[in-house]
């Protein structure tokens, strides 16, 4: 199977943080079959704070210079056990008995460290359809070594940083997907990344760099593992997994609105293969109907946004009809104003309607997406600026998503920057980026709309 999500990632250390180039797959056309070009997205992945995790996090009684174990008064003869397959993995590298309690035992809960289980799903071993070349590349004969600073990123993920889409999955998050991580670096590498990214944007631990060079190993794993099909339930599950902490990375990150695009997409060309029928899944209600459903029951008494700012959006909206738009253009365009209207109607109704736009991008065919992500694209850009605006207006409406949980206090005024995009635009055309910047809190002395409507 050719690749249906390629993602390339360029390790280069000496490159900027701020470094992101992006190109569009070509989108898969139907169930079979492999996409005609594939997906390549390069990131700079320098690290120079890796080892500012351990100054974030304070170090546990364990591990603070000084400790010592006391030594037992008497030696102790210990008792012979059978072996089990089915301990998780903090008892087999202590070599000792795991009662294999859910979801932690007392080994691990007893000195407090994160406890996970090898996968269930793919224990059964996989007769081989053909004998493999000389050439073929064989699988790393021993599993990636992770450090205790990695082990605090983890346990940060699976308490307060996993993503929250798709909505009505927290728990799987938690659990199940959790659970076979490690048997997966690339999926434990982008948990690192999003860990560490959520760190960069809501404390004062600079692990920018580190959220970056995670990504980076996780895009290149993903990209090997989608060079062949799954083999089972949580192999399909972890491609799946990745590819949406990928694009919650790129919201924490927040460099570019195109790259968040982009990964929207890979998750839909992913969906689109089947492996849910095929192998089942860990996810729940990932059907649209399904999620909709879900996002009803979150949304429905969901309050109005103040009208003064609605208003401003308006205006911004009567502007754009002097635009001459034609294609997708004219279609993002028409569900922006359409948003805009329900606003002042149904805070549900909008928000349903703010999801179609990535419908939209999501089964565009490669050439007009790439078209319509290309930085020479002045009224593509325009329409990206007014939805990051849209995202800041939306804010209370879209917080339904998390369904409660506390996601931290964020440092900044908009998910997105809008700098590229203002650089892009020819001067003459930037009054279009009026309220875009306004929103968004980009010009100086006036506050943004999170500011706002959360003094």
């Amino acid at each position: 199977m050719a690749l249906p999500f390629g993602l390339t990632p360029d390790l280069t250390h000496g490159a900027t943080p701020h470094e992101t180039c992006i190109t569009q797959a070509a989108a898969l056309e139907g169930s079979a079959g492999p996409p005609a070009e594939a997906l390549s997205l390069s990131i700079s992945t320098d690290n120079k704070d890796s080892e500012s995790l351990e100054s974030f996090w304070a170090p546990s009684m364990r591990s603070s210079p000084g400790y010592q174990e006391k030594p037992p008064d008497h030696p102790r003869s210990r008792k012979g056990h059978k072996k089990s397959r089915g301990g998780c993995y903090n008892c087999k590298r202590r070599k000792i008995k795991c009662q294999e309690n859910q979801p932690a035992c007392h080994n691990c809960m007893r000195i407090n460290v994160p406890c996970v289980y090898p996968p269930r799903h793919c224990l059964k071993p996989i007769q081989p359809l053909y004998t493999p070349s000389l050439e073929t590349t064989s699988l790393q004969s021993t599993p990636t070594i992770f450090s205790a600073s990695d082990m605090r990123l983890f346990h940060h993920f699976i308490v307060n940083a996993y993503p929250h889409l798709p909505v009505g999955n927290d728990s799987v998050w938690v659990r199940e997907i959790a659970s076979f991580s490690h048997t997966y670096d690339f999926l434990m590498q982008a948990m690192l990344s999003l860990s560490a990214a959520n760190l960069t944007v809501t404390s004062t631990s600079p692990l920018y760099s580190s959220a970056l060079s995670y990504r980076g190993l996780a895009i290149s794993g993903l990209n090997t593992a989608l060079s062949t099909p799954p083999t089972c339930k949580a192999h399909a599950d972890a491609i799946l997994a990745t590819c949406w902490i990928l694009a919650a990375v790129t919201m924490y990150l927040g460099e570019s609105v195109e790259e968040f695009f982009t990964m929207m997409r890979g998750i839909s060309l992913v969906s689109r293969q089947g492996w849910a029928s095929r192998y089942g899944t860990s996810f729940l209600k990932l059907e649209g109907g399904s999620q909709t459903e879900v996002t009803v029951s979150r949304f429905r008494d969901v309050p109005l946004v103040p009208g003064h700012l609605v208003a401003e959006a308006r205006e911004a909206i009567k502007m754009m009809r002097a635009l001459e738009m034609k294609g997708v253009e004219e279609e993002v365009f028409k569900l922006q104003a359409e948003i805009v209207r329900l606003l002042s109607v149904s805070s549900l109704e909008a928000y349903l309607k703010y999801r179609q736009i990535h419908a939209v991008l999501s089964v565009l065919p490669h050439a007009e997406f790439q078209a319509f992500i290309d930085p020479s694209n002045t009224l593509a850009q325009i329409l990206l600026a007014h939805y990051v605006a849209l995202l800041a207006l939306m804010a209370p409406i879209k917080s339904r998503e998390w369904a409660g949980r506390s996601m931290g206090t964020v440092k900044r005024n908009t998910v997105f920057k809008l700098d590229s995009i203002w650089n892009n635009v020819p001067e003459d055309m930037r009054g279009y980026l009026y309220w875009p910047m306004k929103a968004t809190g980009s010009i100086p002395g006036i506050p943004p709309y999170l500011k706002v409507m959360y003094p």
